[in-house]
């Protein structure tokens, strides 16, 4: 396409980018979502209904709690970024139609922003969880002693997922949102380092007297 990764409008309009390539992004963007979306109610539906009998939550091994965390945060931010890509293929295929992201029809190039962020920033985590997972389960094993803090290691996650939800929009501190709106995402976005220090710490106190 003839914009960047994030396809702000109004670069990503027909006017400016009238390549097949930017529609063709669109759409591949809106398949990867689906197939994102299906694998997360997979993942969700086997944990949740194909455990062993009699395996509470607080028994299933960090990896799987990762897994689960990151499938609701795809269940809850993908269809976001579905519906910006749908809206914006509809602007930039019936332009006198539909006036989303256009000014110029009473839309707002901002709102798309918001969608897009939602999104994205919670796709930071989707990313990494999984990988907090297999490293919980790496340093135990390697350690030769059971993880240190697994309630607070589970719950930890979950938090991380939540705050990850609502700091999207310490992206868009130069697009004119109040400066209390900024200094509300600013302290969010600090205390995501409250979750993921436990983990840290956790981490080294599993590894602290153990046969590494």
């Amino acid at each position: 396409p003839d914009f960047g990764w994030t396809a702000y409008p109004p670069l990503s309009t027909k006017t400016y980018s009238p390549s097949l390539g930017a529609d063709l992004w669109i759409i591949g963007i809106l398949l990867v979502g689906t197939s994102s979306t299906m694998g997360a109610v997979n993942f969700l539906s086997t944990v949740f209904n194909m455990r062993c009998n009699n395996m509470t939550f607080m028994q299933l091994p960090l990896f799987t709690w990762s897994i689960v965390v990151t499938s609701f945060l795809i269940l809850a931010s993908t269809p976001v970024l579905s519906s910006a890509m749908i809206m914006l293929q509809l602007e930039r295929t019936f332009p006198e139609v539909f006036h989303f992201f256009s000014p110029q029809g009473g839309g707002d190039p901002i709102l798309y922003q918001h969608l897009f962020w939602f999104y994205s920033h919670p796709a930071v985590y989707i990313m990494i969880l999984p990988g907090f997972g297999m490293i919980s389960e790496i340093i135990p094993t390697f350690s030769r002693k059971p993880i240190f803090g697994y309630n607070i290691m589970a719950y930890s996650m979950g938090g991380i997922a939540f705050l990850g939800f609502v700091v999207w929009a310490h992206h868009m501190f130069t697009s004119g949102i109040a400066t209390e709106a900024r200094a509300v995402f600013m302290v969010l976005t600090m205390l995501i380092a409250v979750p993921t220090g436990i983990k840290i710490f956790s981490w080294i106190a599993t590894m602290w007297g153990g046969s590494v």
